[in-house]
């Protein structure tokens, strides 16, 4: 990764993530040019409106579900963590924590977690729908 504040560039490495990245570095852009509009005061089009939506949700599923692996990792590295622990660490409630380790346990799953970790999409998967504050 790079960035040039003179030119206001940022290089990012999708290789590793290949079509994914590419996605993910897409509706980030479309997210940052909204929000640099709505700072100017700009009054948005329709189109640009309902494609500034579509791609902040998709963000907020494609966090969701890796916020929900960092904490299954978490888990798994250290079982003996408290809820308190990772609450501090991921910035969150230790309810939130635990209701969400819960749903997890009982297979329910973030929306882009196959899309996330290359797996093919299974419909009869429990779906989770993530909120705008990740976990």
């Amino acid at each position: 990764m790079s960035f040039d504040s003179k030119t206001g560039t940022y290089t990012l490495n999708t290789a590793p993530l290949g079509h994914i990245g590419w996605e993910i570095a897409d509706w980030t852009d479309t997210v940052m040019a909204t929000a640099a509009a709505l700072r100017r005061g700009e009054t948005l089009p329709a189109p640009r409106i309902e494609q500034a939506l579509a791609d902040s949700r998709r963000l907020a599923e494609a966090l969701a579900a890796l916020d929900d692996e960092l904490l299954v990792m978490a888990r798994q590295e250290n079982p003996l963590l408290s809820l308190r622990a990772l609450a501090e660490a991921f910035g969150r409630h230790h309810t939130t924590i635990n209701d969400r380790l819960k749903n997890i346990t009982a297979g329910k799953q973030a929306l882009r977690r196959n899309w996330l970790l290359g797996l093919p999409f299974d419909g009869s998967a429990e779906i989770s729908e993530p909120t705008r504050k990740g976990l």
